[in-house]
């Protein structure tokens, strides 16, 4: 379930059913809410009433945040597959009810049926190669992302991998990017700071269990959770 509250008392203003777990955090942008949801698809919303403009179907369950760059939305699914959206399309009536049967009807040859269009929203794909329930950033024309035990850059713009980081255990934890460096944590332990450019390690540092959390970046310090217990601050 998605749900909006008024900021000020709390009170329910509506609630949407995204017929899947809701684990992703939200991402608004230009009054539209983005998720996904453990039940296959994702989902547009509008943010003042909860009305569905783009209901997204991605076969997989999607864990990790939406991101959003110059009105495309980017999400990765449990089966690593990375999309790219459009952030104002919207889902035609009965969409995905209606999809399927077209399919079969024109893969029989039928002469009057035409072949259907791309899933409404869908701009391209691109197999990440993993796994993955990290969610993505996007700077400039580059998106980073964990998937398995690898930390990737994405080329936007030719849609392939830029560059890979390669750490010794899981990389759930959702990368942050400060200046010319990228923080991403990984269940070896260790915080790791790489260069976002070239992929090169700049430092890392280790605690006592697994990260999963997300790095945050303040003024030249970097915060983070482990499972040992501690919230750890670098500079």
């Amino acid at each position: 379930m998605i749900e909006a509250l008024d900021k000020t008392d709390g009170e329910k203003l509506w609630d949407y059913d995204a017929k899947g777990p809701a684990i992703s955090s939200l991402a608004v942008s230009s009054g539209i809410v983005y998720s996904g949801s453990g039940g296959g698809y994702s989902y547009a919303l509008n943010a003042l009433t909860g009305q569905r403009r783009l209901r997204f179907n991605s076969h997989y369950s999607v864990h990790s945040s939406p991101a959003i760059s110059d009105e495309i939305v980017y999400f990765t699914t449990t089966n690593g597959w990375l999309y790219a959206v459009d952030g104002n399309a919207r889902t035609w009536l009965r969409e995905h009810e209606i999809k399927p049967l077209w399919l079969q009807l024109w893969a029989m040859g039928m002469p009057v049926i035409p072949q259907p269009p791309p899933q409404s929203g869908l701009l391209w794909t691109l197999r990440l190669g993993g796994a993955t329930s990290s969610s993505p950033v996007v700077v400039g024309n580059t998106l980073y992302v964990g998937v398995e035990n690898k930390l990737l850059a994405i080329d936007l713009q030719y849609r392939q991998t830029r560059w890979e980081f390669v750490t010794e255990g899981a990389v759930r934890s959702s990368p942050a990017v400060a200046g010319s460096a990228v923080f991403v944590g990984s269940e070896d332990g260790r915080l790791y700071a790489v260069d976002a450019a070239t992929g090169e390690k700049l430092w890392d540092f280790l605690t006592g269990a697994k990260i999963t959390s997300s790095p945050a970046v303040v003024n030249g310090i970097v915060y983070i959770g482990s499972h040992d217990g501690n919230l750890y601050a670098i500079e």
